[in-house]
């Protein structure tokens, strides 16, 4: 029997549409690899997506060169395959009893079973707790989700045991959610010893809108008060747009001038926003 040709049309509607989906879904997978062996120079300036730029193997050497991480890795291999066997062994022979009609209480087994898959073990003790906390559809519970965030990916960036260089997206990604939603322009210094292991911070100023005042003798003090053997500076632009200005570009290199003067490196300057971060040291400015 002939098609019409608005069934065949349809198929291929159906078809390339379905296509063009599934490549869409591979879409984060692609650029999260092609950031994987991009340079940090590129990922941090925005510039790949789906294709790699600077391309390095420098990350997986970095994880599969870590005893700790592999340890952990294949720990991880063996919990998820052997409990998802162990999962579907279970799962087969449960739903043969329950395929067999004479079983007796079929239904109301059934019906336990499928509670389960909506409501877990927790769900309504927690849903009690944050009611009597108060801490359902709260301004707080933003602000403490954000806390411990922040929070925890700072006590990350100052235990790992390796010098900054060697996980700079992590020192990124603590700047960004420490700074980058803040309303107000903020600066602060991170503390490096010789080796380039982060050993403090320190909130110098909180400005406004648009601006926030930074004196060099200031951070120069807090360095040394600190004992660091370098710094990295970090602001934020509220504006979004991480291009240095012109006041930028002179404070940086006259913090640099003072520090060099007393043996302290500066080794990077920062600017963050919500969406991109810039990197004097990338650029070539100290």
């Amino acid at each position: 029997m002939k098609r019409k040709a608005t069934d065949v049309l349809a198929d291929v509607f159906i078809y390339v549409f379905m296509a063009v989906l599934s490549l869409l879904c591979l879409i984060p997978f692609i650029h999260v690899l092609s950031v994987s062996i991009s340079g940090n120079g590129a990922v941090m300036s925005n510039q790949v997506f789906l294709i790699p730029k600077d391309v390095n193997l420098d990350a997986y050497k970095t994880v599969f060169g870590d005893a700790t991480m592999m340890r952990s890795l294949w720990f991880t291999v063996f919990v998820t395959v052997a409990f998802t066997a162990l999962g579907m062994f279970l799962t087969i022979c449960g739903a043969f009893a329950l395929s067999r009609k004479r079983l007796k209480g079929r239904k109301v087994i059934g019906v336990i079973f499928l509670i389960t898959m909506y409501f877990t073990a927790g769900t309504i003790p927690d849903y009690i707790l944050m009611s009597q906390l108060h801490l359902i559809n709260t301004a707080a519970v933003l602000r403490i989700v954000r806390e411990c965030s922040v929070r925890s990916s700072w006590q990350s960036l100052k235990g790992t045991d390796a010098p900054v260089i060697s996980d700079f997206d992590a020192m990124v990604d603590y700047c960004r959610s420490a700074m980058a939603y803040q309303m107000v322009e903020e600066f602060r210094i991170i503390f490096l010893n010789s080796k380039l292991y982060v050993i403090g911070e320190e909130i110098q100023q909180r400005g406004t809108v648009d601006q926030v005042a930074i004196h060099p003798r200031e951070v120069i003090k807090s360095a040394m008060m600190h004992g660091a053997s370098a710094m990295i500076l970090v602001h934020n632009h509220p504006s979004g747009i991480v291009t240095p200005s012109k006041a930028d570009m002179e404070i940086t290199k006259r913090i640099k001038e003072a520090a060099e003067a007393v043996s302290i490196r500066l080794f990077d300057h920062l600017i963050i926003s919500k969406s991109s971060v810039y990197s004097f040291h990338n650029q070539g400015f100290v």
